[in-house]
């Protein structure tokens, strides 16, 4: 990250969590639909886990399932690290 990125994350960092959300739909939007580019180990990945699916669909779970394991997850390690629960 460069420094002026860098400088902008940090202020960034004190804005509430709402105010963040904002902020990253706004970056989103200004991005205009552009296509980015996957890099190779992310196709690599993706491809593997499309072989396992396909290779027994029974080890899928639902979406709300693998929703609330990662908000689990990253309220766990939130908590371990001294951070403040998210206020949404």
């Amino acid at each position: 990250m460069n420094a002026e990125a860098k400088a902008i994350f940090e202020q960034a960092q004190k804005l509430t969590p709402e105010q963040k959300r904002e902020l990253i739909s706004l970056i989103w939007d200004s991005l205009g639909g552009q296509p980015f580019q996957l890099s190779q180990e992310q196709i690599a990945e993706l491809e593997r886990r499309e072989r396992l699916f396909k290779g027994d669909p029974s080890r899928s779970i639902p979406w709300e399932q693998a929703h609330k394991e990662i908000r689990g997850e990253f309220e766990r390690r939130r908590k371990e690290l001294g951070h403040p629960a998210d206020a949404s």
